[in-house]
Parts: structure tokens; sequence; C-alpha cells
């Protein structure tokens, strides 16, 4: 479990990175709204860590739409608290780059157990041979 988490973490971490990067060329490079640009970067990071997992964390080999379908699904319940915990640091202290950056790595933060159980328990749990 230890190195799964490990492994987690890394592709975490890429996720991270492209999640953080997607946010900050919509918002600054195109000006689009704040909550536009965290939905498209999120979904953006959700391909990529979904597929980061799926090779590199989990090694599976289970169908792949059924899969990527209860991955979409545990990833939008973690954004629940990842995208609240954005929004209440923004509503309290203000939008500028300082701010955004806070909010973003709270909220991802505030996400990452929730993730990790979901992923772990359920969307890439291989079923036992019958």
């Amino acid at each position: 479990m230890r190195r799964q988490f490990f492994r987690f973490a890394v592709v975490g971490g890429v996720g991270f990175v492209v999640d953080i990067s997607v946010f900050s060329l919509c918002l600054y490079a195109m000006n689009m709204p704040t909550t536009l640009s965290r939905v498209v970067a999120f979904l953006v990071a959700v391909g990529v860590t979904w597929l980061g997992n799926r090779i590199y964390t989990f090694g599976s080999s289970a169908d792949v739409w059924p899969q990527l379908k209860r991955f979409a699904i545990s990833a939008f319940i973690s954004m629940v608290p990842n995208f609240l915990v954005f929004h209440l640091v923004l509503a309290h202290l203000g939008e500028n780059v300082i701010t955004h950056m806070l909010a973003f790595v709270l909220g991802v933060a505030t996400g990452l157990c929730s993730n990790f159980a979901l992923n772990t328990f359920w969307v890439f749990k291989e079923k036992s041979p019958s």
C-alpha cells in the first residue's frame, strides 16, 4: 500500500503541474473567468491522472470505459471539497496571483485523501477471479 501511495503521489504531482499550468494559462493568458479556468484545468488533469494511475500506479488491465467512468465519478466526488476550499479561500482573501495559487494548493490537498481512497478501493480494484 505504501508503494502504491507513493506512485499515486507521483502521478498526482504530474497531475498537479498539469492542473495548475492549464489553470494559469486559461486565467492569465486567455483571460477566462476564474471558475471556468478551474473547471477546464480540472478536466484536463482528470484525463492525465487517470492514464497515469491506470498504467503506473495500479498497472490495471481492466476494461477501459467502465474504469474511466468510475474514475470520473470519483474525481467529481473529490472535486467537491477541492472546489469548496478553493472558492472559500478566494471569497475571504480576494483574488490575485498569490491567493489563486494558495486556494489552488489548499483545494487540491483537501481532495487528496478521498481521491486516493476512492481510486484504491473502487476505481482500480481488480475483481477477484471467480
